[in-house]
């Protein structure tokens, strides 16, 4: 069976390199509890994965799920600034 070079695979699917995934964990952990809980329900469900799973630790492999959280983050990072009172 041949294998498409990374290039010509979907460009989600690329494996992560440690480096992000450490920097991603480390941002996820330091999250709010009510955050990281919202994050952690929502990644499950967008990557259909199941709850019996301990973690979604080792579920964080690909650059879709990079892009995924990231965006999650900003759009929360956004919300909690809107909410504050403007001076």
């Amino acid at each position: 069976m041949d294998v498409a070079p990374a290039a010509q695979q979907d460009a989600g699917l690329i494996p992560l390199d440690g480096g992000t995934i450490r920097a991603l964990h480390g941002a996820i952990r330091q999250l709010p509890r009510p955050l990281l809980e919202a994050l952690t329900q929502d990644f499950r469900k967008r990557f259909s994965i199941s709850e019996e799973v301990a973690t979604i630790d080792d579920r964080i492999v690909q650059k879709l799920h990079h892009g995924w959280i990231e965006a999650f983050l900003a759009q929360h990072h956004n919300q909690r600034h809107a909410a504050l009172p403007q001076e």
